[in-house]
């Protein structure tokens, strides 16, 4: 799994080594992105590659969840982005990545979620 970074940070990481960027223009000109991060990783290209910012919503975990949709996911040693699906039993999540010729499907307890942002916006690097 990859970690998923942005410097500085304003607030207080929620797993080791990942942080999450306050945007300023939150509830104003930008409702959608509570927070941005910079990604790292190739788990989810060609969706979001390295370096791609993601603005991103905060969601509690036991909400309503759009499944098919990337979300920001955090558990108390990782960070991660991935598709969310319905797991095999309503305690469960099925998780999936777009990169799926490297990463294979992972099931994870709901109870294992510390914290859960949607992905509203992919802010793509070109060069």
């Amino acid at each position: 799994m990859e970690s998923l970074i942005v410097s500085p940070s304003k607030l207080p990481s929620l797993a080791r080594g990942i942080f999450l960027e306050r945007n300023d223009n939150f509830n104003e000109q930008d409702p959608e992105a509570e927070y941005i991060i910079k990604h790292r990783g190739d788990s989810m290209l060609p969706f979001i590659g390295p370096g791609d910012h993601l603005k991103v919503r905060m969601q509690k975990p036991d909400s309503w969840i759009q499944f098919g949709c990337s979300y920001l996911i955090f558990t108390s040693q990782l960070a991660f982005v991935a598709r969310i699906y319905k797991g095999s039993t309503p305690d469960k999540w099925l998780l999936k990545r777009d990169n799926s010729e490297h990463y294979n499907d992972q099931e994870i307890d709901k109870s294992l979620v510390k914290g859960l942002f949607i992905i509203t916006q992919i802010l793509k690097t070109i060069c």
